[in-house]
């Protein structure tokens, strides 16, 4: 069963015993995002997006790991500039690759409401988990796109009365700062 489906079933928490089947399904989902990106990434993204959506906080948290794995190895160094129509007479090739970038900025975006919802509120495991993402996603991926609105996130957790939220929060800036020579 699909998280699409399960969602729409109902809002219940899976069962115990949907959990074996469930982590399986993530760990087939983000290895195939992997490994053709450009085929299977935005069924396998989606279905991990819908995962990481669900409000059971094993499944959410597992998820959003997952999503941060998957978005630290596809996601390019630079940024993916947007494209009109006026560049839509490239080659096949070109064209393939813009569609392909797309949707990796469509399916990241999204990924990052779904921390940026989930760090504001939700359990405490779960705004734990979406913090060490967000972290994860900030220092890896510093020079792409929407890295100004993770750091919009960053900054306010370094002020967390969670002590281990602030710590990571601090320790990322920190490092940004430290290796990103061009601000």
């Amino acid at each position: 069963e699909t998280a699409k489906q399960m969602g729409k079933r109902s809002r219940a928490a899976p069962t115990p015993d949907e959990y074996p089947d469930i982590r399986r399904r993530i760990a087939v989902c983000s290895v195939s995002a992997i490994e053709k990106p450009e085929s299977k990434g935005e069924e396998s993204l989606g279905e991990l997006l819908d995962y990481a959506r669900l409000q059971d906080s094993q499944v959410c948290q597992l998820a959003m790991l997952s999503l941060q794995a998957v978005f630290k190895d596809i996601l390019p160094s630079y940024k993916i500039k947007s494209i009109d129509e006026s560049d839509m007479n490239l080659s096949k090739e070109v064209r393939k690759q813009h569609t392909f970038e797309a949707m990796l900025l469509r399916t990241y975006q999204s990924f990052l409401r779904i921390l940026f919802k989930k760090n504001k509120s939700g359990m405490k495991q779960v705004k734990m988990t979406a913090c060490k993402c967000l972290c994860k996603l900030l220092r890896a991926n510093y020079n792409f796109n929407y890295s100004s609105d993770l750091m919009k996130q960053a900054v306010p957790m370094m002020d967390s009365k969670n002590t281990e939220v602030a710590s990571l929060a601090m320790e990322c800036v920190k490092e940004l700062f430290r290796v990103d020579k061009d601000g």
